[in-house]
């Protein structure tokens, strides 16, 4: 088992790295932000500022790893956007500062988004590549960001909005956003 997660840090090609890369720290770092997500749900600006950061992580991931990732970054990295922007979406409605429908919106497309790669993994027997939106996870946490800051419908209606860019599938190389 130890010598499966030392294979982690294997590069796509499977060439052995000394280190994580700078992707797969930007992915850490936003699994680590889930905890401080809800301890920081009473202040906008605290909230408004975690919402951020996790979104600039989200953002990043995807430079830095076309740049060089890891195996772990690949794979860490649909958990840590579920994680993170779940426990965002659940601490900003929990203050009162995202509405109903902006929530069930986001709720929906996470478990949408979970769903497709799950079952497209056990019908391929191989992990497909996710081809996200341009737009969507930024328009999403900016959303989410304005609603945690208190402007609730502008913020709901922005995360909603962003909920309707659905990801594309491949099982090529991955597909470059222009």
């Amino acid at each position: 088992m130890l010598e499966w997660h030392l294979g982690m840090a294997e590069d796509s090609d499977g060439l052995a790295r000394d280190r994580l890369s700078a992707a797969d720290a930007v992915t850490l770092t936003r699994l680590w932000l889930v905890p401080v997500v809800s301890d920081v749900r009473d202040s906008r600006s605290r909230l408004c500022a975690v919402v951020l950061l996790g979104g600039i992580t989200d953002w990043l991931d995807g430079p830095l790893a076309s740049a060089g990732g890891t195996r772990l970054g690949r794979d860490l990295d649909t958990a840590a956007d579920l994680c993170f922007f779940g426990a965002a979406t659940r601490a900003v409605h929990g203050a009162g500062r995202l509405p109903g429908f902006a929530a069930t919106a986001l709720g929906a497309r996470y478990l949408t988004g979970f769903l497709l790669e799950v079952a497209l993994t056990f019908r391929y027997a191989r992990r497909p590549v996710m081809a996200p939106h341009r737009w969507g996870a930024p328009l999403r946490a900016a959303g989410l960001a304005l609603a945690a800051a208190g402007a609730r419908r502008t913020g709901g209606a922005l995360s909603t909005l962003g909920c309707g860019a659905l990801p594309t599938r491949s099982f090529g190389r991955r597909r470059v956003s222009n």
